[in-house]
């Protein structure tokens, strides 16, 4: 009892002070802000229609270790594949896809295609900060 009442208490304090993400909409504009707080850019390929995207959206970045990382380490910045304007590096066929940047633009790792739990998302978030220079 005293271990799920600890666990319980551990979760919550994780919940109340997890960082809300800032999410930027203009790629110029996240990449000026990377450049200007030197940290690296997590760049969001989403599209209007797409279930995977939103179910990403929801329960993954969300969860306060991932909210919390991505607010701390990261300019995130979310694009709309098909209506954005974005440079060349970050076409992907397929959405969601995570990409990871350093604050000049350059892919720090492979891109995160696809849906992914938070144990699994965490592991890319970890991948690109050990990839900055």
């Amino acid at each position: 009892m005293l271990k799920k009442l600890l666990l319980a208490t551990v979760l919550l304090v994780g919940l109340l002070n997890a960082k809300e993400i800032v999410w930027y909409k203009n790629f110029q504009q996240a990449q000026a802000v990377a450049t200007s707080q030197n940290k690296p850019l997590l760049v969001l390929m989403t599209t209007q229609e797409c279930g995977w995207c939103k179910k990403l959206k929801k329960e993954t970045l969300p969860h306060p270790l991932i909210s919390q990382k991505i607010g701390d380490r990261f300019i995130a910045v979310e694009l709309d594949r098909d209506e954005s304007t974005y440079p060349n590096q970050f076409r992907t066929r397929g959405v969601p896809t995570t990409f990871f940047a350093d604050k000049t633009g350059k892919l720090l790792t492979r891109p995160a295609i696809g849906f992914f739990d938070v144990e699994t998302y965490d592991s890319y978030l970890n991948d690109a900060l050990k990839g900055i220079h």
